[in-house]
């Protein structure tokens, strides 16, 4: 808000549903750097903070000269009850004009944003009592230094630093947490720090705009507006809702169940094409061309011989379901990285919410025609489907595989590495296609996709290992106990399971059982 010297309002407030044009956007980038203003505001470069709309009314002159102070509402509030100004550091931080880790206005984004400093407030950057038994027309009141209303809530749910973390509902999605140092997302911005009013502590605010967008299509679908949210609020007043935060365990052994699956995987695809070519023996004697396509028919030959009536339109219900699934979840994790990590991080950082969602759905249904249009050569080219999957899973994997590994085991491993050794991977694995597939001469163990696979994860683990050795080490924060191995402390022995049967080391030994005696039986070397 702009005020004049006693308080009162002068012209119209920056709301934060207004954006200054993108040309002070860009003109902020340029400046600062989208990381350097990152670094020192907790948020990227964007037409939403204070610091854009006051360069751009600046600009085209649209400040009075009357103006004495800028204040955020809360500022305004304790002006008009106490007639002092001053501000914290949390509420200082949304203006986008103040360096939070230094708990102080930037000189530098004051002078961009053509803002003199003595028009802000003094910042506090320590909760105290401003003032005892103000005399107001509600009775006497005690004030106290505020804060942002997401670092209030997490001072009244009783965040933990670096332990729990609290989602938020209402006019935005979002989930915040406390840490000891800031957190920071240099990838993708999404992650914004910030100065607690708490001694060494900071905290962080995670926008789920998505959440949001598709609250507002729920709404519009069912025919609710938001001036009739209140009233729903009223109807829905006795419903016991959790009011805590909520603390961040995954717990030990989450990951065994899904390797239990993937043994149970390989049966319940291999075991209805035994069941068909034991019911119908004479299929195997007919030559190899003609035994596929009654393959593929399968599943539906074996509903019509085997299922009875009534639970046939169940199974066949299922199968389209799981399909639909499949498709759904491809589709929504495609158009989620063409969107935020290409289209926001590479082409248009500063794209609203609803830009970001008309460019997921544009791209949505360019995958799906490119996936139809792929889906028609492959049938005209013959082969099996399920070898051009496998054959894909050994292309895209490796260098993958190779970077997690690594980053769990290896502490050097850098970003610079990681990223060198996934592009090396893929041009390794098409130079590795190209090469059995046109040189005659070539190797006949190297054919299997298995052994491509194998040669290209060994070569993007030196590939990650050397370039991360010859480049900075990656930032403290990245590579915590809590996300890679601690060789001298071995904390891979922590929270393994308070009980026998609950621990980690029981179900993993036998999963690495349950995968060695079959390689071994199917393998050869036994019988």
């Amino acid at each position: 808000m702009l005020t004049e010297e006693a308080f009162g309002p002068v012209g119209g407030a920056c709301s934060w549903t207004e954006l200054a044009d993108e040309a002070i956007v860009r003109d902020m980038a340029g400046t600062f750097g989208e990381s350097g203003y990152y670094h020192q505001t907790g948020r990227p470069p964007h037409g939403w903070p204070a610091a854009c709309k006051l360069r751009q009314r600046i600009e085209r002159k649209s400040v009075s000269d009357s103006i004495r102070h800028i204040v955020t509402v809360p500022d305004f509030a304790y002006a008009q009850l106490t007639g002092e100004l001053y501000t914290d550091i949390t509420s200082a931080q949304i203006t986008g004009l103040a360096d939070f880790q230094r708990r102080q206005w930037s000189d530098d984004i004051l002078d961009w944003a053509g803002v003199r400093e003595e028009l802000v407030p003094a910042i506090r950057s320590d909760l105290s009592v401003l003032k005892e038994d103000l005399a107001t027309r509600w009775g006497k009141v005690t004030l106290v230094s505020g804060s942002h209303d997401q670092y209030a809530a997490m001072a009244a749910a009783g965040l933990v630093k670096d332990t729990s973390v609290m989602l938020g509902t209402g006019t935005a999605w979002v989930i915040n947490g406390r840490t000891s140092r800031p957190l920071f997302d240099d990838r993708r911005f999404e992650i914004h720090p910030g100065a607690d009013l708490h001694p060494d502590c900071c905290g962080f605010i995670i926008t789920l705009w998505q959440i949001g967008a598709g609250f507002d299509r729920l709404l519009s679908r069912l025919g609710v507006t938001h001036a009739a949210l209140p009233g729903l609020e009223n109807s829905l007043a006795d419903a016991n809702v959790p009011q805590a935060c909520v603390k961040v365990d995954l717990g030990a052994g989450a990951l065994e169940p899904a390797g239990y699956m993937k043994i149970i995987l390989p049966a319940i695809v291999v075991l209805p094409g035994l069941i068909l070519f034991a019911r119908y023996p004479e299929v195997m004697k007919l030559p190899w061309d003609k035994i596929r396509p009654d393959a593929d028919k399968g599943y539906v030959s074996m509903l019509q011989s085997i299922v009875p009536i009534g639970l046939r339109g169940l199974f066949l219900a299922a199968l389209f379901g799981a399909i639909q699934s499949t498709v759904s979840a491809v589709l929504n994790s495609t158009s989620t990285i063409l969107t935020v990590d290409i289209y926001k991080r590479m082409l248009h950082r500063s794209a609203s919410e609803r830009r970001l969602v008309l460019v997921g759905r544009v791209s949505s249904v360019i995958v799906m025609i490119v996936a139809a249009v792929l889906g028609g050569f492959i049938g005209r080219l013959g082969g099996s489907l399920f070898l051009y999957i496998q054959s894909l899973y050994a292309f895209f994997a490796p260098p993958f595989a190779a970077v997690f590994l690594l980053g769990i085991l290896f502490r050097r491993i850098n970003g610079q590495g990681a990223t060198i050794a996934v592009a090396l991977g893929f041009i390794l694995g098409i130079l590795l296609k190209l090469y059995v597939q046109f040189v005659p001469s070539h190797p006949g163990w190297l054919e299997p996709f298995q052994m491509q696979a194998a040669i290209n994860w060994a070569f993007c683990v030196v590939v990650c290992v050397g370039v991360s050795l010859l480049t900075p080490r990656p930032d403290p924060s990245q590579v915590t106990d809590e996300l890679t191995v601690n060789w001298k402390r071995l904390n891979i022995f922590h929270h393994l399971g308070a009980t026998w049967y609950a621990s980690v080391h029981l179900w993993w030994g036998l999963f690495v059982a349950i995968i060695a005696a079959l390689i071994l039986v199917f393998s050869g070397l036994v019988w």
